[in-house]
C-alpha cells in the first residue's frame, strides 16, 4: 500500500466511466504490476485509505463551475486530461487547475466542452442567435445575460422559461441555451414525479433543463424555487441511526412549455420569460445540430470573452468605493481636531459651533423668548374657532 500513483489527476472520474472505487482500486493495483488481490484485502484496504481521509482537511469539489483564487472563475471542460477555462476581469486562459485550488466533480451529466477559441470579436454571439428563433431583440439580450450568469459560481440567476407556438423550436432553442455550458451531450428533460429525484438530477450537474412543461405542481414550484435561489437537503445517513446526509445545491434552471396554467407568485419572480417565433425557413434537426457542432467553439469563445468584460465592469464599479472608503478612513485618523482658535472654524461640540455667526446668546434667546409670546396670544382664537 505504499506504492504511489504518479499518473493521478485533481479530478473525478472521466465522462462516460463507471463503477465503485473497489473496482478502481483492483484496476489500478493491476495495471501497476502488482498481481490481484482477493476481497479481504481490498476491503482492508479501502477501510485504511477511508480512515487516512478522515484525518486529512475537507477539500470541497465542484461540477463545471468553480470560485478559484483572486476573484477567479474555472470552467470545467470535462477532458480527461484536466483542462479547464480561468475566467478572470483582464481575460480568461486554458490551464489546469492546481488541486489546492480547484477539485472537480465528475458525473455521467458532466459531458466535454470544445476547446473554445480566443479573439472571436463577438462573432459567436452572432451565430448563436442566427440559430435560434428568439422574438425580439430584448429576447436575446436575456437569453445572453443568462448564460453569463451560468458561469458565476455564487450568484443565483433567474431561470429562463421557453415559451411560444407550436413549432418554434423551444425544446431545440433551450437544447442549444445548455449544450453551451454542458458540451454536446447535455439536453432537456421530464420533470421528475416526485422531488427527491429531482434534487438527485439537480446535484448531478450543472444546469438544470426541463422540458415540456404543462401543470405544475405546488411541490414542484417549491422545489423549483429552491434551485434558483439555493437550500439545503437533510436526509439520515444510510446503516445510521442519528446521523444525518447533508446536500446544499443551487443551480442555474431552464424550463421550456407552452401553457402550464397559473404559476405561483414565488416562483414567477424568479422566472426569465423567452418568446420564440416559428422560423421563416425550416430546416433538417441534422443540417441544424451540423452547423451547431461547428460554430460552437466561437460561441463559447464570445461567451468568455462577453462574461470578461462583464467581470471588468464589476470590479471598476467596485474598486471606486474601496478607494474612497480607504481615504475617508486615513482623513479620519491624521486630521487632528479643531480647537476654538483653529482659523477653519468652531471645534464640534462648542458653544459656538451650534450658534449661527454673529450672533449672541442673548439674541436667540429673545428670538424664542418672541415666539412663545406670540404663540401663546393666537391659541384662543383657535380654541374659539373650534368652540
Amino acid at each position: 500500500m505504499r506504492h504511489q500513483r504518479s499518473d493521478l489527476q485533481p479530478l473525478g472520474r472521466a465522462q462516460g466511466t463507471t463503477g465503485s472505487h473497489r473496482q478502481e482500486l483492483m484496476v489500478g493495483l493491476f495495471k501497476d504490476g502488482l498481481g490481484v488481490f482477493n476481497g479481504t484485502a481490498l476491503k482492508e484496504a479501502l477501510d485504511l485509505i477511508e480512515a487516512l481521509a478522515l484525518t486529512e482537511d475537507v477539500q470541497p469539489v465542484y461540477i463545471r463551475v468553480a470560485p478559484g483564487f483572486d476573484g477567479a472563475t474555472w470552467l470545467d471542460l470535462g477532458r480527461a486530461d484536466g483542462q479547464s477555462v480561468r475566467i478572470h476581469p483582464t481575460g480568461w486562459d486554458i490551464a489546469v487547475p492546481d488541486p489546492r485550488e480547484v477539485c472537480w466533480r465528475r458525473t455521467q451529466l458532466t459531458g466535454e466542452l470544445p476547446m473554445p477559441v480566443k479573439d472571436t470579436d463577438g462573432k459567436g454571439i452572432d451565430l448563436l442567435l442566427r440559430l435560434c428563433n428568439f422574438a425580439t431583440a430584448e429576447t436575446e439580450c436575456l437569453a445572453i445575460a443568462w448564460l453569463v450568469g451560468c458561469l458565476g459560481p455564487s450568484v443565483p440567476v433567474p431561470a429562463p422559461f421557453l415559451t411560444g407556438p407550436q413549432g418554434a423550436g423551444k425544446s431545440t432553442g433551450g437544447r442549444m441555451l445548455v449544450r453551451i455550458i454542458e458540451g454536446m451531450t447535455g439536453d432537456l428533460r421530464r420533470a421528475p414525479k416526485d422531488e427527491e429525484n429531482l434534487l438527485a438530477a439537480v446535484a448531478a450537474g450543472w444546469v438544470t433543463a426541463l422540458d415540456n412543461l404543462s401543470h405544475m405542481s405546488p411541490d414542484l414550484s417549491d422545489a423549483m424555487c429552491c434551485i434558483v435561489t439555493g437550500a439545503e437537503n437533510v436526509k439520515r445517513a444510510l446503516f445510521t441511526d442519528g446521523d444525518v446526509f447533508r446536500v446544499g445545491y443551487r443551480r442555474p434552471l431552464l424550463l421550456t412549455g407552452i401553457d402550464v396554467g397559473v404559476i405561483r407568485p414565488d416562483l414567477a419572480e424568479r422566472l426569465l420569460p423567452l418568446r420564440l417565433e416559428r422560423p421563416r425557413v425550416r430546416r433538417t434537426e441534422d443540417e441544424l445540430w451540423t452547423e451547431y457542432a461547428q460554430v460552437l467553439p466561437v460561441v463559447l469563445g464570445s461567451l468568455l470573452d462577453l462574461t470578461v468584460k462583464v467581470r471588468a465592469v464589476d470590479a471598476e464599479s467596485i474598486a471606486p468605493t474601496a478607494k474612497e472608503r480607504s481615504r475617508a478612513a486615513r482623513t479620519a485618523v491624521t486630521r487632528p481636531p479643531r480647537t476654538s482658535t483653529d482659523p477653519t472654524g468652531p471645534a464640534p461640540g462648542s458653544s459656538s459651533a451650534a450658534r449661527p455667526a454673529g450672533k449672541s446668546p442673548t439674541s436667540s434667546r429673545s428670538c424664542r423668548r418672541r415666539r412663545g409670546r406670540g404663540s401663546r396670544q393666537r391659541s384662543p382664537r383657535w380654541r374659539s374657532a373650534t368652540t
